[in-house]
C-alpha cells in the first residue's frame, strides 16, 4: 500500500524546472541517455526552453569570479555526485572524485571523452580545481565516463608487464609526496603511499619518462617554487 511516508519522499525530489545546477551539470541532457543520470526522451521545447533559462539564471547571479554557487554547495555536489571508490589493490585505489577530478588525462589512456557526451575543451576547465569547475557550473563528467578512466588505471596497474617502483616521489603544489607508481611503458599511475588513494594517471612523455627512470622522481622542487609564486 502507498504510504503517506513513501508520497511525502518525492516532496525531496526537484522536478526539471527546479534543478538548474542540474541542467548545469548534464543530469537533464538528452545526449547522456542511459547513464542513469537523465531523462529517458529527447529533449522538449520546455526543457530546451528551461535549460536556456536556468544558464541565464546562473550566469545572471555569477560573481565577480563566474562562481554560481558557494564553495560549500559546490563540496556537497560533488560527494554526492562521485561517493565511491575502484579499489586496485589491496593497498590503493581510484576514488569516484579523484577520478573525475584528472579526466583531462583520459584520453591519453584511452578513453575518448565525446563517447560520454564531453569534449577535451570542457575537461581542460578541470585543471583549474575541481571545485572552482563546480562552483562555475560547468557540466559533470557522467559516472559512466569515470567508471572507464579508473578501469583504464587499474588495467594499466595490474598489466602483467608492468613495473611496481614504491618510495618514489611526486612533486605538486601541495608539497612532495612519497608514492608508489606503476609504470607500462609510457604510462604512469601513482598514488599516495600513505593514503592509497590515486594521485594521477596518464601517458607521459619521453622526457619526463627518462628522468623518472633515471631518479624515481616525478616533478622537482622548481615545480612547488614555481606554483609557491602564484
Amino acid at each position: 500500500m502507498f504510504s503517506l511516508q513513501q508520497g511525502n519522499s518525492f516532496q525531496n525530489v526537484p522536478l526539471p524546472h527546479q534543478d538548474p545546477f542540474g541542467w548545469l551539470s548534464g543530469k537533464y541532457d538528452s545526449r547522456n541517455v542511459g547513464n542513469g543520470q537523465c531523462l529517458s526522451h529527447p529533449a522538449s521545447r520546455f526543457e530546451r526552453e528551461t535549460l536556456h533559462m536556468a544558464k541565464q539564471m546562473c550566469h545572471a547571479s555569477a560573481d565577480e569570479n563566474g562562481f554560481v554557487m558557494s564553495y560549500d554547495e559546490a563540496i556537497k555536489l560533488l560527494q554526492e555526485t562521485y561517493p565511491g571508490s575502484m579499489q586496485v589493490t589491496e593497498d590503493f585505489r581510484i576514488g569516484d572524485w579523484q577520478a573525475a577530478s584528472h579526466l583531462y588525462h583520459g584520453n591519453g589512456v584511452g578513453v575518448d571523452p565525446e563517447s560520454f557526451g564531453m569534449s577535451q575543451a570542457e575537461l581542460d576547465k578541470l585543471r583549474g580545481g575541481f571545485i572552482n569547475y563546480a562552483r562555475k557550473g560547468y557540466k559533470l563528467p557522467s559516472i559512466e565516463h569515470v567508471r572507464a578512466y579508473q578501469t583504464s588505471l587499474k588495467t594499466i596497474c595490474l598489466d602483467s608487464t608492468s613495473i611496481r617502483h614504491d618510495d618514489a616521489e611526486y612533486y605538486y603544489k601541495h608539497g612532495m609526496e612519497g608514492t608508489t607508481v606503476f609504470q607500462n611503458d609510457r604510462y604512469l599511475v601513482c598514488f599516495n603511499q600513505t593514503t592509497g588513494d590515486l594521485i594521477t594517471g596518464d601517458k607521459q612523455r619521453p622526457g619526463t619518462i627518462r628522468k623518472f627512470n633515471e631518479t624515481n622522481r616525478i616533478g622537482s622542487q622548481k615545480w612547488i617554487d614555481k606554483w609557491s609564486k602564484k
